[in-house]
Order: C-alpha cells, then structure tokens, then sequence
C-alpha cells in the first residue's frame, strides 16, 4: 500500500485535519519509526499485531487531538488516538517512541 493510500484511510476528529502541523508532525514521526516500531504501533493502536484480514482499509483508524503536555495514548477498541497538539516532529517521535515501548496488546488464540 502506498503511503499516500495509507494516509487517506485515516478519519481525523476535532480541529484535527490532514493538514494540521500536530497531523503533519505525527505522520513525519511515524514515517521515521523502522519496521519494528511500526509493528508495535499497530499495537499500540490496535491492540493487535495482526492487520486485519481485510487489508489496512479494514483497521479504520481515527486521530483526534489532546492536551500538548500528554504522551499519545491509543484506545484500541476503537483504533482512537488520542494525539498531542505538538508540531515538533523530533518531539512527537520521542513520544511516540514512548507510548509504543509501554504499550500492552491482547491477542487471540
């Protein structure tokens, strides 16, 4: 999937739109993050670190904004993140980088 499909299966919420510095700052720091830390995004977000079946079209994930203070924090029963109003890419990926290294996820067996 290219990224700019990627980045259209997104739903922002409040002031947030694709055009927002704190959007544009995440999606920098997000694109910096290696394999590895992307999958554990998709835990982080998700709680899972399976794409669904149907494809990255079927995860339906949506950002809205949060104090600038906070860390991301992810709400994955409903793909929800809950992003600082930050526009610092190098600070946004150091909280990112965060969250998804304190982040616990279920699976099913």
């Amino acid at each position: 999937m290219s990224k700019f499909k990627f980045l259209q299966l997104v739903t922002y919420k409040g002031e947030y739109t694709a055009s927002h510095p704190a959007v544009k700052a995440f999606w920098k720091a997000f694109f910096a993050l290696d394999e590895d830390e992307k999958k554990k995004f998709l835990q982080f977000l998700s709680g899972s670190t399976r794409i669904p079946v149907g494809g990255m079209k079927d995860l339906h994930p949506f950002i809205q904004p949060t104090a600038p203070e906070t860390l991301p924090v992810a709400h994955t029963c409903f793909n929800l993140l809950d992003l600082p109003n930050i526009s610092d890419d190098v600070e946004m990926l150091r909280r990112l980088r965060i969250s998804i290294e304190h982040t616990e996820g279920f699976t099913l067996v």
